[in-house]
């Protein structure tokens, strides 16, 4: 096994109504996606806070080590589904990335090396996982 640089330990020790927190560190609040409190975090949102962050780290490592001083922004989608046939819920997650300066085709190329490198990325299956670029301004408003 591989040496670890970095751990942390997150309790959750409420279900989805409480806090969850890290041992020696931040607390937050939770609660049900369905829930009407718009302070309380929820699954769908650390998820999507976790890749966009990751995702956006990564692409400004790429663009640093090709000596582009460029700015990026990264959008995360999570929609919660239901699996019909055995009652689960599943989410489907969207990446999409804007790089100033770059061309769509050129995004893409930045996006798909940043997925394969991106510890979060790496984590999630594919089969719900979907990537898109934009115009940078389009997501820069």
């Amino acid at each position: 096994m591989s040496k670890s640089y970095y751990q942390t330990k997150i309790v959750n020790k409420d279900g989805l109504k409480g806090k969850v927190y890290v041992v020696n560190g931040i607390s937050v609040p939770i609660d049900s996606p369905f829930a009407k409190k718009s302070d309380h975090a929820n699954p769908e949102q650390f998820l999507g806070m976790a890749l966009a962050t990751c995702l956006n780290s990564t692409v400004q490592y790429i663009l640093k080590r090709d000596k582009m001083d460029l700015k990026s922004v990264v959008e995360v989608t999570v929609d919660l589904h239901i699996d019909e046939s055995t009652k689960t819920y599943y989410f489907n997650v969207l990446a999409t990335l804007g790089i100033e300066s770059l061309s769509l085709d050129e995004t893409m190329q930045v996006l798909k090396e940043a997925e394969t490198r991106c510890p979060v990325a790496k984590m999630l299956d594919k089969n719900y996982m979907s990537l898109n670029v934009v115009k940078y301004e389009e997501l820069n408003d």
